[in-house]
C-alpha cells in the first residue's frame, strides 16, 4: 500500500480517459485540459484597488446555449448576481465588473440576449431599478444578511467587491423558434431577447415557473471557454488568465430533451456540485502510468465535483524585488467549499476542517505545511549551503498558517498587490523571508551581476492533507469504491479541492511603466493506490 503522488496541470486528458475502455468520456466529471467544457470557474473577480474585471463567455459550438451566469462573493461563496444568458453558434459575450459608490455592479455592450432582457438597460439605455434601492444590474447582499446573515461583522455591500464567477450550461436550445429568438441578424443584433423574458418568469410564489422543459432544451454539451482581465487603470496593468473549464459534468437519467439543469434568472441554481443530475463518478489523470487514470465512484455529486479538484501541493513562485517595486498574490479559490461546510457551528464535511463560525470574523479556516525557498536554495529552515533534497523539500508547520474564505488572496511581501479583504500574510519568518526590500545573499539591489540577488524572489508550496505533517488528516476524501486500470483501489484523495494562480507585477521606474503577470498554479496529487 502506497501513497501516489504526482504533478498535475489538469485532471483528465481525454486520450488517457479512452485508455480506461469506457463508452464514452463524457459520463464522468473531470477538468477539460483543452479548456472547453459545460461548466466554466474564474477564480477571481475584484473592483478593489483601483481595479476592475472584464471577462467573456464563449460558445465554440455550432448549438444554442442557455446559460446561467453567476458572481459568487469570495469569503463564504454566497451569490451576489445572476443572470440567464443565451449564446447562439459561435457567439461571445463580454462584460465588465465595476465598482460603485458601496459596492458593486455588472455593465456590459453585448448584444447577445439575457433574462431579465433589461438587465444592463432598455433601448433608452435607462437601467431599472430592483424594488429595493439598487440598480439592477447591482450586485446584491440578500443571501447573507437578514435572516441569512452568516456573520454581521461582514454583511455590507463592500463584501460583493470581490469574489469568483461560476458559468454553467443549463442546455442546449432545440426549439427552432427561440433558437430564432436568440440568432444574431447581418446587424449583429438579436431578434427578439426581450421574448425571452416570457419563458423565464417567476410565478406569484418564490418558486421559479420553469417554462423551458419538455422539448425547448437538450441536455448540455460543452464547448463553453473564456477568460477574465482585471485591468488596473492608474498603473496601466492586465491581469488576464483562463476559466478553469470542467466536462462531463451532467449526467442525466435519460439524454432526452427537458432533462436539463434550468433555473430562471436570479434562482440560485444550478450549484455545481448540489445538484440532482449531476454525474457522481469522477476521473483524475495520474500521468507516467499507463492508462492512468483514477476512476471514483462517490455518494453524491459533491464529492466527485470535489474530487477533481483536489490537490495535496501548490507550487508557484514570487516576486518582491525592492528595485522594481514588485509584489506578489496567490489566489486560492475553493469552488466547492461552500457545500461541504456549515455556518453557525464549528463542524463540516470532508475535506474541510471547519464551519463558518457566525460568532468570530475568522471564516472557516484550514490550516496548510509550507515551504518557501529563494533562487538560490536559500530558506528559512535550512542553513546556507546546505544542498536540499530531492524530490521535495522539506515544509515548516507554521501557526496561523491559515486559508478561511472560499477565494483567499496570500500576499508575499510588505503590501498587497490586489487590495484583497479576504487576505492572509504569511505567519513568522516566512513573511520576513518575503518581505519587499529584504535581501538574500550576495549583495544588495544595486547591481545585476551574477553574484548579487536581487531581493528575496523564488518559489512556494503550500501542502493540505500532508501524511507526518501536524495539519488536519480531515483534509481528505474517499468514495464508495475506486479502480485504477481496472484493478479495484483505495482511491482516498488527500488535500482540498482549489484553483488559482499567481498574479504579480514590475514597475520599470526609468521610463515610468508597469507591467502585470499571472502565473498558474502547478500541483500535485495525492492518491491512495493501495488495495482496499
Amino acid at each position: 500500500m502506497h501513497p501516489f503522488k504526482t504533478k498535475s496541470l489538469h485532471a483528465a486528458v481525454l486520450a488517457a480517459l479512452a485508455a480506461l475502455g469506457v463508452a464514452a468520456p463524457a459520463q464522468a466529471v473531470h477538468i477539460n485540459p483543452d479548456g472547453l467544457g459545460q461548466v466554466l470557474i474564474y477564480p477571481y473577480y475584484t473592483v478593489r484597488n483601483d481595479n476592475v474585471t472584464a471577462l467573456s463567455i464563449i460558445n465554440t459550438t455550432t448549438l444554442t446555449k442557455a446559460v446561467k451566469v453567476r458572481f459568487l462573493e469570495g469569503k463564504n461563496s454566497r451569490e451576489v448576481m445572476d443572470f440567464n444568458l443565451f449564446l447562439s453558434p459561435a457567439d461571445v459575450w463580454t462584460g465588465v465588473v465595476l465598482p460603485t459608490a458601496d459596492g458593486t455592479r455588472i455593465e456590459t455592450g453585448d448584444n447577445s440576449c439575457v433574462t431579465p432582457s433589461d438587465l444592463f438597460g432598455n433601448a433608452a439605455g435607462v437601467i431599472r431599478a430592483d424594488g429595493f434601492g439598487l440598480p439592477l444590474n447591482s450586485f446584491k447582499n440578500f443571501l447573507y444578511t437578514g435572516i441569512r446573515t452568516d456573520n454581521p461583522t461582514f454583511n455590507t455591500l463592500d463584501r460583493t467587491r470581490e469574489g469568483y464567477i461560476e458559468v454553467v450550461e443549463m442546455g442546449i436550445v432545440v426549439d427552432a423558434t427561440l433558437a430564432g429568438f436568440i440568432k444574431h441578424n447581418a446587424a449583429g443584433v438579436p431578434a427578439n431577447c426581450a421574448a425571452l423574458d416570457g419563458y423565464d418568469a417567476l410565478s406569484g410564489s418564490a418558486a421559479p415557473s420553469i417554462k423551458f422543459p419538455g422539448n425547448y432544451l437538450a441536455s448540455p454539451g460543452g464547448g463553453l471557454t473564456g477568460r477574465a482581465s482585471i485591468f488596473n487603470s492608474p498603473y496601466g496593468i492586465n491581469y488576464t488568465y483562463d476559466a478553469t473549464a470542467l466536462d462531463g459534468w451532467w449526467a442525466p437519467i435519460a439524454p432526452a430533451p427537458g432533462n436539463v439543469p434550468y433555473s430562471a434568472a436570479g434562482v440560485a441554481t444550478p450549484a455545481i456540485a448540489l445538484q440532482a443530475g449531476i454525474d457522481t463518478v469522477s476521473y483524475v489523470m495520474i500521468p507516467g502510468t499507463p492508462g492512468g487514470v483514477v476512476r471514483a465512484v462517490w455518494a453524491s455529486p459533491r464529492e466527485a465535483v470535489s474530487a477533481v479538484f483536489m490537490r495535496d501541493l501548490i507550487v508557484n513562485e514570487f516576486v518582491t524585488d525592492a528595485g522594481t517595486l514588485s509584489r506578489s498574490d496567490w489566489v486560492v479559490t475553493m469552488p466547492t467549499k461552500r457545500d461541504h461546510i456549515g455556518v453557525g457551528f464549528g463542524t463540516s464535511n470532508r475535506p474541510f476542517s471547519n464551519g463558518f463560525a457566525d460568532t468570530t470574523a475568522t471564516g472557516a479556516c484550514d490550516a496548510y505545511v509550507l515551504g518557501i525557498y529563494n533562487r538560490e536554495e536559500g530558506t528559512i529552515s535550512t542553513p546556507a549551503g546546505v544542498i536540499l533534497p530531492a524530490t521535495r523539500p522539506p515544509g515548516l508547520t507554521i501557526p496561523g498558517q491559515v486559508l478561511c474564505w472560499e477565494a483567499n488572496v496570500v500576499e508575499f511581501g510588505g503590501t498587497g498587490l490586489l487590495g484583497s479583504r479576504n487576505n492572509f500574510r504569511l505567519q513568522g519568518a516566512a513573511d520576513g523571508f518575503a518581505a519587499v526590500g529584504a535581501t538574500t545573499t550576495g549583495t544588495a539591489n544595486t547591481t545585476f551581476s551574477r553574484r548579487g540577488v536581487q531581493g528575496p524572489n523564488g518559489w512556494t508550496f503550500m501542502a493540505f492533507g500532508a501524511t507526518g505533517q501536524a495539519i488536519q488528516t480531515q483534509q481528505s476524501i474517499t468514495p464508495l469504491s475506486a479502480t485504477l486500470n481496472g484493478v479495484v483501489i483505495n482511491g482516498t484523495h488527500y488535500g482540498l479541492p482549489v484553483i488559482g494562480a499567481m498574479f504579480h507585477n514590475y514597475t520599470n521606474t526609468g521610463v515610468a511603466s508597469s507591467y502585470g503577470g499571472v502565473i498558474p498554479h502547478k500541483y500535485t496529487r495525492n492518491i491512495h493506490l493501495g488495495q482496499p
